[in-house]
């Protein structure tokens, strides 16, 4: 994950960000800055040949939980 970020995110944001692992694969990362908002806005991204899926934390969010039945896909026309 760490390499992600160096490669894609750490160029084009003023600010550091924080990486925490939170279970089940997921990781929560934290902005010093509004750097979130070009991070959203620059998707997709992938990790090798999977896609990477970001969404904002919501504080009802469970690790544990099986979301894995429907999955974001991106096509290019």
């Amino acid at each position: 994950m760490k390499k992600l970020i160096e490669r894609n995110w750490t160029m084009s944001i003023d600010g550091k960000i924080s990486i925490r692992l939170c279970g089940r694969g997921y990781y929560t990362f934290h902005f010093e800055t509004e750097d979130r908002d070009l991070i959203f806005k620059n998707v997709p991204y992938f990790m090798d040949t999977r896609g990477l899926y970001l969404n904002i934390w919501m504080l009802d969010f469970n690790p544990e939980m099986d979301v894995h039945n429907a999955i974001p896909i991106w096509v290019e026309i």
